[in-house]
């Protein structure tokens, strides 16, 4: 199995083919050269047990256990890299260090900022909070949207596929198209600018307000919190839901030029963090006290330096996946194991 995991070949042919049918998608209100996609070989074998039944509105009888799990799983922030490596960071962390200390620009309106109070959760009243919660834009899961996505890829590698064995000629013509199509012009995230009705220092207090109301103690440790986030579809991780997932199989070359065949299975989930403005990302006039401009994020779409460069959005996932020779099975893997984490490129960060 060691070889076939080294082996160069099989790891960019897997990534292109993957990449390729969802490069064109939307995820998020996100597309284009704003989304980086990281590919996992070998993939992330996840333990089922741990993400099985969530807590969710719609499943009152479901473990908050399993949402603990699923919150730690998409937490990590990735460095920036055509492979998938966590960079340290947590992504709720990096958010409550922002929310926390930012302020708006201008000394008339952080006096007046502080002038509210610290931030937490009093900060806004009942009625203030779901005036600035139905202001702000927000980027919702769209189920249609993500089944879509998945039918799409699966004709586009079907149509790879068709002819038989895939060569590694191929696939250099496929990754030079696919450069081509994430700079085309479709759809980005727009920038938002200064809105006199919702201000930016209204928004700060409602982020800070949000983690506050959002946040739930760990069940192996109360005093310590987190803000839940979660998956869609809610039970991906059970065997049962591989109906909406697309089974391809097809043969390609190892680096040796000796064919082998693979069968996977794959779909596409997506994350929902409730609790995160993304909105504030957008927006211009705020800043943190201390750091200079571009400190989290450059907002570079070659190579983001910044703390927080990249935020997953969705992953592709699959199950089943068998590599074998005439001989012999090289690589199998039968349960959930995410392939790649698809991950919004962050604007440039904090403004000014």
């Amino acid at each position: 199995m060691a070889s076939i995991i080294t082996d160069p070949n099989i790891r960019r042919t897997l990534r292109v083919l993957l990449t390729d049918g969802f490069i064109s998608e939307t995820f998020m209100g996100t597309s284009g050269s704003r989304m980086k996609f990281l590919f996992s070989w070998p993939p992330s074998i996840l333990d089922e047990s741990r993400y099985a039944n969530p807590w969710s509105a719609t499943n009152p009888g479901g473990s908050m256990a399993a949402v603990e799990n699923i919150s730690a799983l998409v937490d990590p922030v990735p460095a920036w890299n055509d492979i998938y490596y966590p960079s340290g960071h947590s992504l709720e962390s990096i958010y409550r260090h922002i929310i926390l200390p930012a302020n708006p620009v201008g000394k008339a309106v952080r006096r007046a900022l502080r002038s509210c109070g610290p931030a937490s959760d009093t900060s806004l009243s009942d009625q203030e909070f779901e005036e600035i919660k139905e202001m702000i834009p927000r980027l919702k899961t769209d189920d249609s949207e993500r089944r879509r996505s998945v039918l799409e890829a699966r004709e586009k590698l079907r149509s790879v596929v068709s002819s038989g064995l895939v060569h590694l000629e191929r696939i250099e013509k496929i990754e030079k198209d696919n450069i081509t199509k994430i700079n085309q012009p479709i759809l980005r995230r727009a920038v938002v600018q200064d809105d006199p009705i919702l201000p930016v220092e209204r928004v700060l207090l409602y982020a800070n307000s949000l983690v506050a109301r959002s946040e739930r103690s760990r069940i192996d440790s109360p005093f310590v919190t987190y803000c839940p986030s979660n998956i869609f579809p809610l039970h991906f991780i059970e065997r049962k839901e591989v109906s909406e997932w697309v089974h391809a199989t097809f043969s390609c070359l190892n680096d040796n030029d000796v064919p082998v065949d693979v069968s996977i299975k794959f779909s596409r989930i997506d994350i929902e963090r409730p609790w995160l403005v993304d909105y504030l990302f957008n927006m211009n006039g705020w800043t943190i006290p201390g750091q200079d401009a571009g400190w989290l994020s450059n907002g570079s779409l070659e190579s983001n330096t910044g703390l927080l460069p990249l935020i997953p959005v969705s992953f592709i996932v699959c199950r089943d996946f068998i590599i074998q020779s005439k001989s012999e099975i090289l690589f199998q893997a039968l349960g959930v194991q995410i392939l790649m984490r698809c991950c919004m490129v962050t604007p440039f960060m904090a403004p000014c």
